[in-house]
């Protein structure tokens, strides 16, 4: 039986029949240290699961944007990381050059290894502090990558690369909590990705394993999470589009539907979390990207609804939604008027239960009101032999509330799931 799922159709089917209610989010904007709030600018690249993003943003008399970290009660602070790249859950920020602890307030900068030259580029670390990257590999002007080799570095191995060279791999990216990374091959262009262990140095090149389904031509790789599952995306059909591409390690492969009418067909993946939830960019047909989330309950949602996120300042655009923490947080990239910012979205709780009440597989049926109703006032499920949900169902921890029945109304409406006060 094939692994492959191609799970566009079903997606487009839950987009007509929303059996789930929809994550809400409120938006904070991530602007730079400008004193005049038109200048400058700023961009947000990861978010852990307490909240801290990382980014880089513009000030006053400084030149080259300096680093910061950022969270909603405590906004942006500056820290010594040049374009921070990526943030642990055990306080880890990675750039250019370093990297530095949140906890100790430590910076180290590695050293370079034998035959290579400048600084390391970090793109990931994990929680236990293992950070990857790329180094060059000559002393020389190489805008393509082609002389970089891959790097690793951590308090208590030190600085070195692969165990086993990889012929023409050229760095590392996001590595997960398993000590499995990101690579790519071939440079900076071109670059084809695969997945390996940086302990024992076993590796899979992705174009070698994804099926005919995915498309043909070289993989990119944009996330991995803690179970293993690789997000990424390559070119298919006529004419050529961007699909994109959930791995697991058992060889099971996802690919995300086309975003649907209004927008292009392309698919720009950023980042993956292990409850499956996929972010990134679509496109509009005028060629505007638009910051979009992805789980196969939900389908693929535009973040820029005001039924979804809250506080979306007006004239600004969510561009890019970059990374998506195990918590559910959302960091990315987008604009208003002619500056460029970050913005992270915090999510506003739990979900509404499924609107199927009475567990019965048939969805937006009045004999779910019925049942709703009859447990509400503390009789029995509806129909007889059925096993309802809990009475909780915005699982905002209060039961007989009639807030639930508010909100279980609004969702049977094709509704957002709502909260006492949203």
């Amino acid at each position: 039986m094939p692994r492959t799922k191609v799970i566009a159709a079903l997606a487009l089917l839950a987009a007509s029949v929303p059996v789930f209610a929809q994550q809400r989010y409120q938006f904070f904007k991530i602007d730079s240290f400008n004193a005049n709030p038109l200048a400058g600018e700023a961009f947000a690249w990861d978010i852990n699961d307490a909240g801290v993003a990382c980014g880089n943003a513009t000030m006053d008399n400084r030149i080259g944007p300096p680093g910061y970290v950022w969270t909603a009660q405590g906004g942006k602070v500056e820290v010594p990381v040049a374009s921070p790249q990526a943030i642990s859950n055990t306080g880890i920020v990675v750039g250019v050059g370093g990297l530095y602890n949140l906890a100790t307030l430590e910076y180290v900068t590695p050293p370079a290894l034998p035959g290579t030259y400048r600084q390391p580029l970090f793109g990931g670390v994990n929680d236990a502090g293992i950070a990857a990257g790329t180094i060059s590999g000559c002393s020389c002007t190489d805008s393509g990558g082609v002389t970089n080799v891959p790097y690793i570095w951590d308090a208590s191995g030190g600085a070195r690369s692969l165990p086993f060279p990889i012929t023409n791999a050229r760095g590392l990216g996001r590595i997960n909590n398993q000590g499995i990374a990101l690579g790519w091959l071939n440079g900076n262009v071109l670059s084809d990705a695969f997945v390996v262990d940086v302990a024992t140095g076993s590796f899979t090149i992705l174009a070698d394993v994804l099926p005919p389904e995915t498309g043909t031509g070289i993989v990119q790789a944009a996330d991995i999470n803690d179970l293993g599952q690789v997000l990424c995306s390559r070119f298919a059909g006529t004419p050529a589009v961007r699909r994109a591409i959930v791995y697991s390690p058992n060889g099971e492969t996802l690919i995300l539907p086309a975003p649907g009418p209004g927008y292009q067909a392309s698919v720009l993946p950023r980042g993956l979390n292990d409850s499956g939830i996929v972010v990134g960019a679509i496109t509009t047909p005028l060629g505007s990207q638009r910051a979009f989330a992805f789980s196969s309950e939900l389908g693929m949602r535009d973040l820029n609804d005001a039924s979804l996120v809250s506080d979306i300042p007006a004239g600004y655009t969510m561009r890019s939604a970059e990374k998506v923490s195990d918590t559910g947080w959302i960091v990315g990239n987008g604009s208003q008027g002619n500056k460029n910012t970050g913005f992270a979205l915090r999510p506003l709780g739990p979900a509404c239960d499924a609107i199927d009440f009475n567990n019965d597989g048939s969805f937006f049926d009045p004999a779910d009101i019925d049942a709703l109703y009859s447990v509400f006032s503390e009789g029995p499920c509806l129909p007889a032999g059925a096993t309802c949900n809990d009475i909780d169902f915005n699982n905002d921890g209060s039961l007989f509330d009639p807030c639930d029945i508010d909100s279980f109304l609004l969702v049977f409406s094709e509704g957002p799931c709502t909260a006492c006060g949203q």
